[in-house]
């Protein structure tokens, strides 16, 4: 992990992306079937550098609704809409084909 993290900032270094020091690693499915939505609804570029924002610069644990719904809100997405989303899981399958495509292109969750 430490290389991963190395490598990590020194891209973001050389994109001029803000990244800070985190001790902990959440998971970002919740975040990701919100990316999908916010994309249909027109707003998905905002909200992916607003997500990138909140977990990597802030250090936010995504993994939790009351941490995602404020980034929602912070895009001009409608919070109870979003919350709708995740309980019924309305864009599951959208991301389960994504990870299925970056499966089939050699890409995984593994960190190596």
């Amino acid at each position: 992990i430490p290389a991963v993290m190395a490598r990590l900032k020194r891209v973001a270094a050389e994109e001029g992306l803000p990244l800070t020091e985190r001790s902990m690693t959440y998971n970002s499915r919740w975040a990701q079937e919100l990316g999908k939505w916010a994309e249909e609804r027109g707003k998905g570029e905002e909200f992916h550098h607003a997500m990138f924002r909140a977990y990597f610069a802030e250090g936010r644990n995504i993994a939790l609704i009351e941490e995602l719904l404020p980034v929602v809100a912070a895009v001009g997405l409608p919070q109870e809409e979003a919350r709708t989303v995740l309980e019924e899981r309305t864009h599951k399958a959208a991301v389960d084909q994504d990870w299925d495509l970056a499966r089939s292109r050699g890409i995984s969750e593994s960190v190596r």
